[in-house]
């Protein structure tokens, strides 16, 4: 009897450990070619959507353009996946280099490209409106353009996006 005992306490033991493993080493990455990917998009998609977009971004590091146009639309959920996706493409454009995602951008038809200027545009001005709404007075051309006329005329670099801008 104690002998079965054991047996079944085993098991028991190997099962649960067995699924500890399984939940440990899930197809839930949070890393695909050195993309980062966000926890919200880990965590709030089933395995299947998890598996899908890991298929996007490789295609899209090995300069398939439609995988490209995938990424842009894969179902991001709320405000914070969708932080996570442009955060993804950018790191995407960061891997591929601007020549080549530019090359990828240019097969790509015209929405894709209104998409991604509208964001930008939008995510700079939601910036400046609720941090730096001085500057439509004090510095206008400062807004959209890198540089900066106050005190002196110099360039300042592209900063300052807001995500809440760009939604």
């Amino acid at each position: 009897m104690v002998r079965w005992y054991l047996k079944k306490m085993n098991q028991l033991k190997f099962l649960i450990i067995s699924i500890a493993l399984l939940n440990f080493f899930s197809c839930k990455k949070k890393e695909i070619e050195g993309i980062i990917i966000g926890n919200t998009l880990v965590e709030n998609q089933t395995i299947e959507e998890n598996k899908k977009l890991d298929t996007i971004i490789l295609k899209t590091l090995n300069g398939d353009y439609n995988s490209l146009r995938k990424l842009n639309h894969f179902q991001c959920g709320d405000g914070s996946g969708c932080y996570d996706k442009g955060y993804i493409i950018t790191q995407v454009i960061y891997k591929l280099g601007e020549t080549e995602f530019i090359k990828m951008v240019e097969k790509l038809d015209n929405l894709f490209v209104y998409t991604i200027v509208a964001t930008m545009l939008g995510a700079r001005l939601g910036h400046v409106i609720f941090y730096q709404p001085e500057l439509f007075s004090q510095d206008p051309l400062s807004i959209l353009l890198p540089i900066s006329t106050k005190p002196e005329l110099h360039f300042t670099g592209f900063s300052g996006l807001a995500s809440h801008g760009a939604a």
